[in-house]
């Protein structure tokens, strides 16, 4: 509420609770200092050094040179972004998705990914899956299979980390029989916000196709991408779900 009068505006959405925590001071030279919590830090455009403290935290540097150490706990640090930086994972078991040339210190699962590729290694959920095959599968960078276990309609979605420009969708194909499919591209500005189209694929398709899509200009702000697959002779399945600054 505002601090001069009645007005109020509401900021936690779909039954969420917000994780209230106080504003900590500046340590360590950390221009984004995280709390004892489970926090969700993210760098700005420049070179910053953002610092997690003891919970598990999500940890993202920008489009700068940053510092990302993940402090106690066990950490996921995405420093994706073609620019040199400093990954330091702390105490605990940590998790850094990083570019080639980037340096990597007290990580233990290192995974070395596209840094044009928005959707590897993202949370990703989905309408069902099977135990063998889950959503995760469909943005690993491995083309293993990720499977809906039914028939459309079924949808997943991948969650990016921020706000981002997209240049360029690429699905790989998992079909089997071949036939006529009908899949909608769509994508979010914020968690739990409205979905905005973005592109929809028509056509016959079967097994290993890619299918892709480049605007005439890029998409902005969107921060989670959903492909709703609304018809297909086969169970819903991707082999790769790709998506590109």
């Amino acid at each position: 509420m505002s601090t001069s009068g009645p007005w109020t505006d509401r900021i936690a959405f779909n039954g969420r609770d917000v994780a209230w925590q106080p504003v900590q001071p500046e340590e360590q030279g950390c221009s984004q200092p995280g709390t004892t919590g489970d926090d969700y830090l993210a760098g700005g455009d420049g070179s910053d050094v953002v610092c997690g403290g003891a919970g598990d935290d999500e940890i993202v540097g920008g489009p700068g040179s940053d510092v990302l150490r993940g402090g106690d706990g066990n950490d996921l640090l995405d420093a994706r972004d073609g620019a040199p930086d400093v990954v330091d994972g702390g105490s605990g078991f940590d998790t850094a998705l990083v570019d080639h040339g980037d340096r990597v210190v007290n990580i233990e699962d290192v995974h070395y990914v596209e840094p044009r590729n928005l959707a590897r290694g993202r949370p990703t959920t989905a309408s069902s899956s099977f135990a063998d095959g889950p959503p995760s599968f469909a943005n690993d960078g491995y083309r293993l299979l990720w499977w809906a276990s039914y028939y459309a309609p079924q949808w997943i979605e991948i969650d990016l980390g921020r706000r981002s420009r997209i240049r360029r969708i690429e699905l790989v194909v998992a079909q089997t029989p071949p036939g006529e499919t009908l899949h909608v591209v769509r994508g979010r500005g914020e968690p739990g916000g409205p979905l905005h189209l973005m592109h929809v694929f028509r056509g016959f398709t079967q097994d290993k196709d890619v299918l892709a899509y480049t605007p005439r200009r890029p998409w902005r702000g969107i921060e989670s991408v959903r492909i709703d697959t609304l018809a297909s002779p086969s169970w819903v399945a991707w082999k790769e779900i790709r998506i590109l600054r």
